[in-house]
């Protein structure tokens, strides 16, 4: 069956527009997740930046760290983020937890060597956690002589959703698609091969006996006889 002509024309078409339809579903899966990250990581830089500027107004009252970070996060309401204020010898001065399973992590590297603003992502702790999350952590500086650290998580269990969904949407249209692909190429191989074969039907059933009968072309443009 495999060497037929025909098959081997259907098997080469499925093959070469497969290998299309995978390069093209991996280059819109990761367009997809690298969108859907930018839109975490702006939500997440939004909500660093609005707490620093409350840091550095809230700062100016003359009230204590901790009190200027408890006071800071019962102003802010980000329900599917996790904020959390640290003391530059990373002491927990105040913890806003998110709803759901969004809670504070921190980067494997810890807060305490921090110099500069810092994007990072954890995976889930265990297979049932579900705690999988992208943050951002940075340090902010309130005169005269104030400075905190400021930890926004964000759970990503709603990215890889909807990145499971799209896989599985892309799985489901490659095969109906190549399986559309595998008929239509079929079909299209046999019209094309149909003059071949009434041509080979022909000369078998030429003896002799008709040898002046003429061989069928359907369409003469299709075919080249050199005379010699």
């Amino acid at each position: 069956m495999f060497d037929s002509v025909r098959m081997r024309m259907t098997l080469w078409y499925v093959g070469v527009l497969s290998v299309i339809l995978i390069a093209f579903s991996i280059a819109i899966y990761a367009f997809v997740e690298r969108n859907l990250l930018e839109r975490v990581d702006s939500g997440l830089s939004s909500t660093l930046e609005s707490v620093s500027a409350s840091l550095e107004h809230a700062g100016a009252a003359g009230e204590n760290g901790k009190q200027v970070a408890e006071r800071v996060l019962r102003e802010l309401h980000r329900p599917n983020q996790a904020i959390a204020i640290f003391d530059v010898r990373a002491q927990l001065l105040a913890e806003q937890p998110g709803e759901g399973p969004v809670h504070v992590r921190l980067p494997e590297s810890g807060i305490s060597s921090l110099s500069s603003t810092r994007t990072y992502s954890l995976a889930e702790q265990n297979a049932d956690s579900d705690d999988s999350c992208r943050g951002v952590v940075g340090r902010v500086s309130v005169p005269p002589d104030a400075s905190y650290v400021v930890v926004v998580n964000q759970s990503l269990e709603p990215v890889y959703e909807q990145l499971d969904s799209l896989e599985n949407i892309l799985y489901v249209a490659i095969l109906l698609m190549l399986a559309l692909a595998g008929g239509g190429g079929w079909f299209l191989a046999r019209k094309s091969l149909q003059p071949v074969v009434a041509m080979s039907e022909q000369a078998q059933r030429m003896s002799a006996g008709n040898l002046p009968q003429r061989l069928p072309v359907m369409n003469p443009r299709d075919f080249i006889f050199v005379c010699y």
